[in-house]
């Protein structure tokens, strides 16, 4: 619940354009403000955001997947060459990156989202392991390392 309280009232209220990983630190530290605190929280996320019986993580998995969660967020994407604005968070995928997979038939069949960015833009994807936002409309994923919230 505080995550979705949260995220509404950034997207309400405000705050500065912050990267999306660094906006969940934020959002799990247990000293908000602490950057140093917050700065873990955002690298333990990276690294254990799906890891089973974490009770603190799933409960922000279920506020961002909540009608809620991420409904007004504005956000720019960047990766490789490419930056846009404008598309509309539409969800957060259940799986992560390196298994949420699509019908690519440019690659010959099913791909996973890390193998896409990898050969489609030559791009490195550093944390696989966690999920995508859904832009625009369900099943178009950009990984969360390459969004950024944008201040309001």
């Amino acid at each position: 619940a505080r995550t979705t309280l949260s995220l509404n009232l950034v997207a309400s209220v405000g705050i500065p354009e912050t990267w999306f990983i660094s906006l969940l630190g934020k959002l799990c530290s247990k000293y908000p403000g602490d950057k140093r605190n917050e700065e873990w929280y955002a690298k333990d996320i990276c690294n254990n955001y799906f890891q089973q019986g974490n009770r603190e993580y799933q409960r922000m998995r279920d506020a961002l997947r909540s009608d809620l969660g991420l409904r007004k967020l504005k956000v720019r994407v960047d990766y490789g060459d490419k930056t846009f604005t404008g598309k509309k968070v539409v969800g957060i995928t259940e799986r992560p990156a390196n298994r949420q997979e699509f019908d690519c038939e440019e690659m010959g069949g099913k791909v996973n989202v890390v193998q896409y960015y990898q050969h489609k833009y030559g791009v490195t994807v550093r944390y696989p392991n966690l999920p995508c936002l859904e832009l625009g409309k369900p099943g178009n994923c950009y990984p969360l390392e390459f969004v950024t919230v944008l201040g309001g």
